[in-house]
């Protein structure tokens, strides 16, 4: 665990310790539930299940728990877990404990250890904001934070609801045990850059010109000057020299990476400080995608820096390749969009602008590169909710509820429909801005990752208008669909977005805007709003039958089986992406 409960205020360490019991059943039960899907051991398929009751014979001994069961195989466990062997029962609490029940060990362990400390941290941080914010929505007199977001954005220019909604979102990515593991950092480092913090300020970094690829004609550096009077100024008197080019980094990468690994191209010449030139940003659930401070006409930046620390499964560096392809796919994407009678208007790109890369082997090509990306502010209009997929089934801090059901109360009240009602015609709404658009964009060779921390659903009354999808680096490119459209993109040699297997695909799209995102969502409107599981996917296989795909990606999708993402798995080892059949609820006919 890397959180010291001794370098904690005291407010923070004794909720840190309050917190500890819940976040340990939280990632145990996420480990169990990937297990499940994933079918390790056996569990699932040798398991007995009579209702909730789930018994399941390991080599360990005889494991039982509660578990309600959910689409593509998922479970959501809750109640104690006991493992009874030579007539011995013992409560299992530790996730660790578990692991080493399902025969997986390094380095999953350490990073499932480091994920439960800090969401017990990142749960006692959130405690406390959630009480500054139950006070401000008490004097505003609004009774959800979807009404909080409005009036805080109504009394302030400054006031980002895309963040405020992405900050809500404290246990970050659903279905990964790791969701909130973070090592490399230590508890002064989470304290100052997890996503419950106030945000720290960019630095700056002037390298020769030869030494940097820069991608969508121009630098980062050079539009936030535009926009961002400050750090113009700063940046005149400061640097760059002639032949120099400007990169922006991430607070902790400029302090843990590079004033320690490379000293020596200080000493070299080949990188140089600019004392005195920041600007304050906040991060976004990704921790390596930063929310600059409002600039000029309140217009904010997406600044994506390298940061070697592993989160979930990756340390989140960023190739040469992310920083090339970002401005050509996105541009690509927006003339695919714009074009399109069936995805104009339901769908948004936002831009990637701008790119740089240090020119180097190993490391170096990957431990200074950022992109650029638009602002939320820059595609949204006025009486738009921009609200991350991820922040739907966070617990608002106001009415305790997930937002994805203040959303549907919303949307029932500007509507005139009844609670049940209203959840039915949210979801039809939603998934026909979703479903189609994605298998649209498949015919033609974009695999989209259209997972809940990359869609941005667009809200007017709580209803469902508009889909925003962000970062292009996990997307698949199917090359042969794309020439065949009349799409050509300019991509970095060796791109791991570019693939000519059909099947690679569209396993992307099945597990992203299936498994991951809507079934979450059908799960959160079944436990909050009432609407059944069954007939939630009913709609959906509807929408997908008369979705504007081929005859054989539709086949592919309602199959049998859908390929899962096995992410636990994976942790555990081998190379790659590894996927494995669950069942899949599209499957069959109305």
């Amino acid at each position: 665990m890397t959180v010291d409960p001794q370098a904690l205020a005291p407010e923070l360490r004794a909720a840190f310790h309050a917190h500890l019991p819940a976040s340990a059943a939280h990632v145990r039960g996420s480990v169990l539930a990937a297990a499940w899907r994933e079918d390790i051991g056996g569990i699932r398929t040798t398991a007995d299940v009579d209702g909730e009751r789930v018994t399941a014979a390991l080599p360990a001994g005889r494991l039982e728990f509660l578990a309600d069961a959910h689409a593509f195989d998922q479970i959501t466990p809750h109640g104690p877990l006991r493992l009874t062997k030579a007539g011995e029962t013992a409560e299992i609490t530790d996730p660790a404990a578990l692991l080493a029940l399902l025969g997986l060990t390094e380095p999953v362990d350490a990073e499932v250890a480091d994920a439960t400390g800090n969401l017990a941290l990142a749960l006692a941080r959130r405690e406390q904001a959630d009480v500054d914010l139950r006070r401000t929505a008490e004097r505003l007199g609004v009774s959800s934070s979807v009404e909080l977001a409005a009036a805080l954005r109504a009394s302030s220019a400054d006031f980002e609801p895309c963040l405020f909604f992405e900050r809500l979102a404290t246990f970050g990515h659903h279905l990964h045990p790791c969701a909130r593991t973070r090592l490399g950092m230590d508890t002064a480092d989470l304290l100052a850059h997890d996503l419950e913090g106030p945000g720290a300020p960019l630095r700056f970094l002037a390298v020769p010109a030869e030494r940097i690829r820069v991608s969508g004609g121009a630098d980062p550096v050079s539009r936030l000057r535009e926009t961002h009077p400050g750090l113009d100024k700063a940046l005149s008197a400061a640097g760059p020299r002639p032949g120099e080019i400007v990169i922006p980094v991430h607070p902790w990468q400029y302090e843990s990476v590079v004033r320690r690994r490379y000293a020596w191209m200080f000493t070299a010449g080949s990188l140089r400080e600019l004392p005195g030139v920041s600007l304050q940003a906040a991060p976004t659930i990704s921790l390596r995608t930063l929310v600059t401070g409002p600039g000029a006409a309140g217009r904010r930046w997406q600044v994506k820096c390298a940061l070697d620390v592993q989160i979930t499964s990756t340390r989140r560096t960023i190739s040469a390749a992310t920083a090339h392809n970002g401005p050509s796919v996105s541009a690509e994407l927006s003339r695919i969009v714009d074009a399109d009678p069936l995805l104009a208007g339901k769908v948004g790109v936002l831009p990637e602008l701008a790119g740089v890369s240090m020119i180097g082997e190993g490391r170096i090509g990957r431990d200074f590169t950022s992109v650029l990306r638009a602002g939320i502010g820059e595609v949204t209009g006025p009486g738009e909710l921009p609200v991350p997929g991820c922040a739907l089934p966070a617990r608002s801090p106001v009415s305790g509820g997930s937002v994805l059901a203040e959303l549907v109360a919303e949307h029932a009240s500007g509507h005139g429909l009844a609670s049940g009602e209203a959840a039915a015609d949210f979801l039809e709404r939603y998934a026909r801005l979703l479903v189609p658009p994605v298998l649209r964009l498949a015919a033609l060779g974009v695999g989209l990752e259209a997972h809940l921390q990359n869609t941005i659903p667009v809200f007017v009354g709580g209803t469902p208008v508009r889909m925003l999808f962000r970062d292009w680096g996990g997307a698949r490119l199917h090359l042969p669909r794309m020439r065949a459209a009349g799409h050509e993109l300019d991509l970095f040699p060796g791109s791991v977005v570019a693939t000519e297997d059909l099947g690679t695909m569209r396993a992307k799209v099945a597990y992203t805007t299936f498994q991951n995102h809507l079934a979450e969502l059908i799960r959160l409107l079944a436990a909050e709003c009432g609407l059944p599981e069954d007939a939630a996917w009913r709609l959906v296989r509807r929408i997908v039958a008369g979705s504007p795909a081929p005859a054989a990606d539709r086949e592919f999708f309602t199959a049998p089986t859908q390929p899962h993402k096995a992410l636990l798995t994976m942790r555990a080892g081998g190379d790659g992406d590894r996927y494995i059949p669950v069942a899949s609820p599209l499957h069959g006919r109305d």
